[in-house]
């Protein structure tokens, strides 16, 4: 295979490539042939099925970089959901005095206020898991330093003493030495509590249980287990009895609602706090596609509705399909079945780790006001609670971050407002008073989850066909020639956050134009939870991920999830006369979600998956992209006008086939 024409070029091409940024061979069916000319795209889906991970493809041909422009903005189908939630970080411990990590069902937390916010009563089902984001090995066992299992969740948050505890829904398992979770750096010993390690926990409800029963028909389902005995009574500081279902063999699904009282009651008093289960999605078994939580009966047994028309349990609507209801969702559909894994699905969608541009800061530290974000649009939302924020600042001239945020270590949101233009800071929380105040600021909100991606997966792929100009790569042939040059690259995902050097683990901020040619710090406006990056030897360019969203009363309704390439190098790498195709794809699962263990917490466990539909819906849903239906599909927005195909049709329950069908 010749490597002619754009090698020698390569940086000048795809600074010129970089400017159109979607297309390839694409036709008005599948994925077949379209003439140059045709300025037309062609938008699918693969695998097309409900509540499943599922890839992006974007096919197009432009006739030349009129039509392409120097910005493009890609609007997912409607059903489309990208990873999605965030965490907090804290520190705990967990009894040694039997000598060993294993078999407790208690962690102290063991931070200070100033950088961590410790046991809350709102932290009730959420998942708590060890920071490590490398998967688990062939036998799930905890990596070095941990006592975590995966999907572990809290039952309740207890206190002794001046010492506050997170109840889990299992035990701990043995942390590997050499290290943590000994009694000392160095492993090992019997002592009252092991040294502290950081833990994640969850932003959101997501999480998976065991024990799941369904009756024939029936739209009630229960998990059975019994709460542990005499909780921080023992060892020194432990629960002296395991209950039942509460193993990761038969874990139980908590179920949660205010009525409950108890560990459930803290939403009656604290409007931002998560714990209900009322309106999240529970899927099992043969339950119906679509069904919702509409009443929790008690913490072992729920009560389900399918209908996308209706607010079920007080969450939104959620009729991103057809409109039409669920057919016969129980009657027909359920069986009896014992022993069913569980997964509740947190609805509303909830916000995520993101990075924030052009934000104003207002206030100081334990200051009247307090320390407060002001943003244009609806931003925070209840999920946000707890999360800590990370100023950004790069030396790099032209970069969003050159004009340095400073923000105290630590600092976490207290509340939030109740249409999401506003958040407050927690007064105590922060290790310095530092707070650049102004219009223009930038930082990050939140920890990635380990339902996220790494930072560095390759998470999709962009293909270009192009007759290069000779005039930007020497070794090309002569324009009449006619010969196209064409190859592909990987696309990397990036979370949120700070780069660190030499393990990528955040956005990319530097910038500088030619002859380095690095484009992607350039330019990141708004709100992103995602940087997308294009990266070779010669030069780089990025996207970003965006969950637009809406908020009324502190509750986030997520509108449509968008990849936005919206600064692209201007440059001439094209024939005069000639157009340019392009390929965006977009994968289902990176390696990170491949790895995971079952029941790592948190929601949206994907790069991007499509939401349910309603069950056994006629003929299912055909998104078409009309932009005044209910069915709206993939859009692309690029220099100029063209044509698009979006149609795309999702059923359920879900069919056997390639793509859309």
């Amino acid at each position: 295979m010749r490597r002619r024409r754009y090698f020698v070029g390569l940086a000048a091409l795809l600074v010129a490539a970089s400017m159109i940024l979607i297309a390839a061979p694409a036709g008005a069916t599948g994925f077949g042939a379209t003439s140059v000319g045709s300025d037309d795209c062609v938008n699918s889906m693969n695998p097309a099925n409900n509540g499943n991970s599922s890839g992006l493809v974007i096919a197009c041909v432009f006739s030349g970089l009129a039509t392409a422009g120097t910005s493009l903005t890609i609007d997912d189908y409607k059903d489309a959901v990208y990873h999605a939630g965030g965490v907090r970080q804290v520190t705990g411990k967990v009894s040694r005095a039997n000598g060993s990590e294993a078999g407790h069902y208690l962690i102290a937390f063991a931070g200070g206020a100033a950088a961590e916010l410790g046991p809350q009563a709102g932290d009730v089902n959420h998942s708590i898991e060890n920071l490590t984001s490398t998967a688990y090995n062939i036998n799930a066992t905890s990596p070095v330093g941990s006592f975590i299992d995966a999907g572990t969740t809290i039952r309740a948050v207890l206190t002794g003493g001046a010492t506050k505890y997170w109840e889990l829904s299992q035990p701990t398992v043995a942390g590997r030495v050499p290290g943590n979770p000994g009694c000392t750096s160095a492993g090992g010993g019997t002592c009252a509590l092991s040294v502290g390690i950081l833990l994640n926990i969850s932003n959101n409800i997501g999480r998976d249980g065991n024990n799941g029963v369904t009756a024939n028909d029936s739209p009630t389902v229960t998990s059975a287990w019994t709460p542990l005995t005499s909780c921080n009574a023992g060892d020194p500081n432990d629960c002296t009895g395991a209950g039942t279902g509460n193993t990761s063999a038969s874990q139980g699904m908590h179920f949660c609602a205010v009525a409950l009282g108890g560990e459930c009651a803290d939403q009656a008093t604290d409007p931002a706090s998560i714990v209900s289960d009322l309106g999240n999605f529970l899927s099992g078994g043969d339950l119906p596609d679509g069904a919702q939580i509409s009443a929790v009966n008690s913490n072992t047994s729920v009560t389900l509705d399918c209908n996308p028309n209706v607010s079920v349990g007080g969450a939104p609507v959620w009729n991103w399909g057809d409109g039409g209801p669920c057919v016969t969702p129980f009657v027909g559909t359920v069986t009896a079945g014992t022993g069913l894994v569980l997964t509740v699905t947190p609805y509303p969608i909830p916000t995520s780790t993101r990075f924030i541009t052009g934000a104003t800061f207002t206030g100081s530290k334990g200051g009247v006001p307090e320390r407060t974000i002001t943003m244009g649009t609806a931003t925070f939302s209840k999920f946000d609670v707890g999360l800590k924020l990370i100023g950004c600042s790069t030396p790099a001239a032209g970069s969003v971050c050159a004009s340095p945020t400073l923000i105290g270590s630590g600092a976490r949101i207290a509340s939030v407002g109740a249409g999401g233009t506003t958040a407050v800071l927690d007064p105590v929380s922060g290790a310095t008073t530092d707070w650049t105040t102004g219009p223009g600021q930038h930082f990050t909100l939140g920890v990635q989850s380990k339902t996220a991606s790494s930072s560095g997966d390759i998470i999709g792929s962009l293909a270009i066909a192009l007759i290069v100009d000779p005039g930007i790569s020497p070794t090309s042939p002569p324009c009449a020639a006619n010969k196209v040059s064409g190859f592909q690259l990987p696309i990397k995902w990036r979370n949120p956050g700070p780069a660190a050097s030499p393990v990528p683990v955040g956005y990319d901020f530097g910038f500088s134009g030619p002859p380095v040619n690095q484009y992607a710090g350039a330019s990141m406006t708004g709100v992103s939870t995602a940087q997308f990056m294009v990266q070779t030897s010669v030069t780089t360019f990025a996207g970003f991920l965006r969950q637009n969203i809406t908020v009324a009363a502190k509750i986030p309704t997520t509108t449509r999830w968008q990849i936005a390439f919206e600064s692209l190098p201007v440059g001439v790498g094209l024939c005069t006369g000639t157009g340019i195709a392009e390929t965006l794809e977009i994968k289902g699962l990176s390696a990170k979600h491949a790895l995971n263990p079952s029941g790592t917490g948190g929601g949206f466990g994907a790069v991007r998956a499509l939401l349910p539909e309603a069950q056994n819906q006629v003929g299912g849903t055909t998104y078409t992209g009309s932009a005044v239906s209910n069915t709206v599909g993939a859009h692309v927005t690029a220099g100029g006008a063209h044509t698009e195909t979006n149609a795309c049709k999702v059923t359920s329950p879900n069919i056997i086939g390639i793509g859309c069908q």
